[in-house]
């Protein structure tokens, strides 16, 4: 009985694979051995690494990136943006300098200039009215004895919709003062002055104007030239705002065309006054940032005599008749007086 519920148990341990006791022998089945566990450990592939450095690097090139492209912003370009800044908060508006003089040998004025009253109208001032300024203009166009639209075409930016072409509507900045009447009578220039209060915006000043006396009574057109506007190649042609000649020029300047006018213009024309003016997010003047006057013009003294110049101007126009009379074709002629010790031309 005994022995026959061992034999039972070694049968059993033999189908589970245990190893059998007594003396009896049997086949045990081999098992494979754990895999020994370290605590902590994670499985790291080469892959795995890879991608960790690619990573690594792409995040290296972005920070790089950024700090590099702020460096650039504010400490190698920072100037230029902040005075990119400030330009648009501010405007500038140029007041012409008195264009010099040209005298003959004798100190006798061939060209000079003559003082005017003119009115104008500072367009910042006019629009902040109640009615953008329709009654002041009104009051204005009635005292200067012409037409409300006369007046509004004049005050006309060039180039904006509805506007007349120049010289009738301004080509200047609309933050310059823009004369409207020229040459006006000292009553009209008193009645706008003593009623400020009628007329916000406008004003009536002294401006010079370019005249030829004619001393003697002599045409001297050909050597002394003309004034004539600004084109739109020589404004493009200038370099930071000043042109081959060294001219400071805008649209509403006028240069020398031809004769002595051309030839000295960089001279004649002396430096404007610039107004650099603060302005608010709407284009309103807020107040006048800086100020500088005007300079005028240097003198240019020629070798011309008018008194002699006089007298070649009245030969060579007896010299045409006589040859018309003679039935000859006297359509021009020239004359030229030089002095011969020094070269000088004297007429």
């Amino acid at each position: 009985m005994v022995g026959g519920n061992v034999s039972a148990r070694e049968n059993r341990r033999t189908l589970r694979g245990e190893p059998q006791s007594g003396f009896g022998t049997s086949k045990a089945i081999a098992c494979p051995p754990p895999r020994p566990h370290t605590k902590g450990a994670s499985a790291v592939t080469p892959r795995s690494t890879l991608r960790l450095v690619v990573l690594s690097v792409l995040i290296l090139s972005l920070l790089a990136t950024v700090v590099g492209r702020l460096v650039l912003i504010q400490v190698v370009s920072g100037g230029s943006y902040q005075q990119a800044a400030a330009n648009n908060r501010v405007r500038e508006a140029f007041t012409p300098a008195v264009r010099g003089l040209v005298l003959d040998q004798a100190g006798r004025p061939l060209v000079s200039n003559r003082t005017t009253l003119v009115v104008s109208v500072d367009r910042t001032t006019v629009v902040r009215q109640q009615d953008d300024g329709k009654q002041v203009l009104a009051r204005l166009a009635d005292v200067l004895g012409t037409s409300y639209l006369d007046l509004m075409d004049r005050l006309q930016l060039c180039g904006t919709e509805g506007a007349k072409r120049p010289p009738i509507c301004w080509n200047g900045s609309p933050y310059q003062p823009i004369p409207v009447a020229i040459n006006v009578s000292t009553d009209v220039a008193l009645q706008i002055m003593e009623q400020r209060g009628l007329f916000p915006g406008i004003t009536a000043e002294l401006n010079s104007v370019r005249v030829y006396p004619k001393p003697f009574d002599v045409n001297a057109a050909a050597i002394l030239g003309y004034l004539g506007p600004v084109r739109d190649d020589e404004l493009q042609a200038e370099i930071n705002g000043v042109d081959d000649q060294g001219r400071m020029l805008s649209r509403t300047d006028l240069v020398g065309r031809a004769g002595l006018e051309d030839q000295y213009d960089a001279q004649l024309r002396g430096s404007p006054g610039v107004k650099r003016l603060a302005i608010d997010r709407s284009g309103a003047v807020t107040g006048v940032i800086e100020e500088t006057d005007p300079k005028p013009g240097n003198y240019v003294v020629t070798s011309i005599d008018a008194k002699l110049q006089k007298v070649v101007e009245d030969q060579l126009r007896a010299a045409v008749f006589r040859a018309r009379t003679q039935g000859r074709k006297g359509d021009s002629g020239a004359a030229v007086v030089m002095d011969v010790t020094t070269g000088q031309i004297l007429a």
